[in-house]
């Protein structure tokens, strides 16, 4: 499994004018070339009369990958600049359209450049920025008594705590950052006398609050197209 890296949360748009140009900013989540060359498919057939479709994405792990195109826009304009948006936020699977109509008006070099970073930076905001990181997975059973003083001790300790659930014992899965899985059990060990049953459910991608903590599953939903 990948190392941590940064994606965007959720599809996002963003419209403004410039110069009586309108640029339209969308950004999404995506798995691979696939699904990126689908998502600008659906971009320029729902706004087929704009004068240019600039896309940029970029893929991330081990099919490391980065595309974009002008679009018929002068060279270094308008592609590059919205790659440069990923490039900067060091976001990875994602890809970003900017749509433009254009109004009349040039906006020279140096305008469009501008207008065009604008576009995607504005719309992978919207979307939302995760960290993520692979995270070893493990389902816990603690006796009812000990709970209190495990959780206290595995949150000091930047591990997730999800789906928990108490009848006689309390069960919990722990999201552990990586390299910290032999200090988990032995923690857990140490807390609860032995009496504890840690099993291991491999490992998943986790996202990440802003200390660094496991706070959910990364659900990959794509663009949605």
């Amino acid at each position: 499994m990948r190392d941590a890296y940064r994606t965007v949360a959720r599809e996002a748009r963003v419209r403004f004018e410039e110069r009586r140009s309108v640029f339209h900013g969308v950004c999404a989540p995506i798995a691979d070339e696939a699904e990126a060359t689908a998502f600008l498919g659906g971009i320029r057939a729902e706004f087929p009369d704009a004068t240019h479709h600039v896309p940029a994405w970029i893929l991330g792990g081990e099919r490391r990958l980065q595309k974009h195109s002008d679009d018929g826009e002068p060279s270094g304009t308008a592609g590059l600049p919205v790659l440069e948006t990923l490039l900067h936020r060091g976001i990875e699977d994602a890809c970003v359209v900017v749509v433009r109509y254009y109004g009349g008006t040039p906006l020279g070099t140096g305008g469009l450049v501008r207008a065009y970073g604008r576009a995607a930076s504005s719309a992978v905001e919207a979307a939302g920025v995760l960290d993520v990181a692979p995270c070893g997975r493990f389902r816990t059973t603690v006796r009812y008594g000990d709970l209190e003083r495990v959780q206290r001790g595995l949150r000091a300790a930047g591990t997730g705590l999800l789906d928990l659930s108490c009848a006689l014992d309390a069960e919990f899965t722990a999201l552990v950052p990586p390299g910290g899985e032999e200090a988990f059990r032995r923690r857990i060990d140490d807390w609860t006398s032995g009496s504890a049953l840690v099993e291991s459910l491999g490992t998943v991608e986790a996202v990440l609050d802003d200390a660094g903590i496991p706070v959910r599953l990364l659900s990959r939903t794509g663009s949605g197209r």
